[in-house]
């Protein structure tokens, strides 16, 4: 039992004192990246959705549109603050950068207090041109917020491969100590071995005495194997209680795939088209005055609107795209390996298609036209535009198609 001692001892020192010390570093380093890259990744969000209030003030008037530009500004000044605190300066300009960002912001923030505020009168007028240069400063910090987002995705890169090393590094520590322990308690339990064998020799040993003597100790019987461990596989740990909710891929009235499904396709293509460097586009569909059909024609009656509408997404989108309702009214097609004039042109002829065809309501027909905005690639720059970007600028583009008097396609390239 003794023996065993130094083993347990010298694995105690290599998991408390090195080991969980030095692992816990790691993740320490690996854990303020990733959350300097969801930072980033919720400022380019936030910095896309700024537009919206304005935008939709201009069209209806809402006085509920500053409380929501309000939130959203606190949000984006406080991710400010988080990444100024948070962010290694030894990266060159980064300071300068965040800095020239917040700068910009103050402008622009400054801009969307003044459209809010903008008279009844002259909303559509010159509202409307004031809100084009608020979108371009938006554009552009958004553009930045993406290039950020970039670097801090490498440094992320860089943090795993090197907490990887490192983590090979301890475990072949962890090894190397447990073979010296191991090897300690060998030539313990031998010496232990060997004493507690040794004769007691009479002064004239007999013959008897002589075939007594025990065997030498390498002559030892060999221990009983260790018994096989069980290696079946723990079932059960992968394949759940099978209580969990699963989320629905497909929505249940149109057979379009569901926003969760969009998202997460629209993450895995922008990520696929800046690694290829190829384009990908998105096109947002909204059926123009929806909520006054809604309340002309009845809520239950709808089901045949918005079924009718999502058949003509299906039929004008291609095998490779990705057509998806997005909310009661709208819909989104993700056109992978397209740049924006192309998505622009299948659009056009959605739009046509929808608005040159009456639809059954009831006993009724109505005639139904849809805002469309696109964004994507344009030439010369495939690959370069990310998940949030791309969502982003195509809200601001439906918003601007609705804006204009709708049954329009708006486009906003990269």
């Amino acid at each position: 039992m003794g023996a065993v001692v130094p083993f347990v001892a010298v694995l105690l020192f290599a998991n408390l004192w090195v080991y969980r010390p030095l692992q816990r570093d790691i993740e320490v380093i690996a854990d303020d990246v990733q959350a300097r890259f969801e930072d980033v990744s919720r400022l380019q969000l936030m910095l896309a959705r700024s537009a919206m209030p304005p935008n939709d003030f201009l069209i209806h008037g809402g006085a509920d549109e500053r409380i929501r530009f309000e939130l959203i500004a606190g949000q984006i000044e406080r991710l400010f603050g988080e990444l100024l605190r948070n962010t290694d300066f030894g990266h060159p300009n980064e300071e300068q950068r965040l800095s020239e960002m917040m700068r910009r912001w103050a402008v622009a923030r400054q801009m969307g207090t003044v459209l809010l505020d903008w008279p009844s009168e002259t909303r559509l007028t010159d509202g409307a041109a004031a809100m084009e240069r608020f979108d371009r400063e938006v554009d552009q910090l958004t553009e930045e917020a993406e290039s950020l987002l970039a670097h801090v995705r490498l440094e992320l890169e860089d943090a795993r491969d090197a907490a990887l090393e490192r983590r090979h590094d301890l475990n072949r520590f962890v090894a190397l100590a447990t073979a010296m322990a191991g090897i300690l308690t060998l030539l313990l339990v031998t010496l232990l071995t060997r004493g507690s064998r040794a004769p007691t020799v009479s002064a004239k040993p007999t013959v008897a005495d002589t075939q007594a003597l025990p065997e030498a100790p390498g002559a030892a019987v060999a221990p009983a194997p260790l018994p096989k461990a069980d290696l079946a596989p723990a079932r059960h740990l992968v394949a759940g209680t099978g209580t969990e909710k699963v989320e629905q891929a497909v929505d249940p009235l149109t057979r379009l795939w569901s926003r969760g499904s969009l998202q997460r396709q629209l993450a895995i293509e922008t990520e696929r088209a800046m690694v290829l460097e190829t384009p990908s586009s998105l096109a947002i569909v909204e059926i123009d005055g929806f909520d006054q059909l809604a309340e002309q024609y009845g809520e239950h009656l709808l089901s045949a609107l918005v079924l009718s509408v999502a058949d003509r997404v299906r039929h004008v989108s291609r095998s490779t795209d990705f057509p998806a309702r997005t909310s009661t009214g709208e819909f989104a097609v993700l056109m992978p390996a397209t740049d924006v004039k192309q998505a622009t042109e299948i659009a056009e002829r959605l739009r046509a298609q929808i608005g040159d065809t009456p639809v059954a309501i009831g006993r009724r027909t109505a005639s139904v036209t849809v805002s469309i905005g696109v964004a994507g690639d344009a030439l010369g720059r495939a690959g370069q535009v990310g998940a949030s970007t791309l969502l982003g600028r195509a809200d601001q583009a439906v918003h601007r198609a609705r804006r204009a008097g709708g049954n329009r396609v708006e486009r906003s390239g990269a």
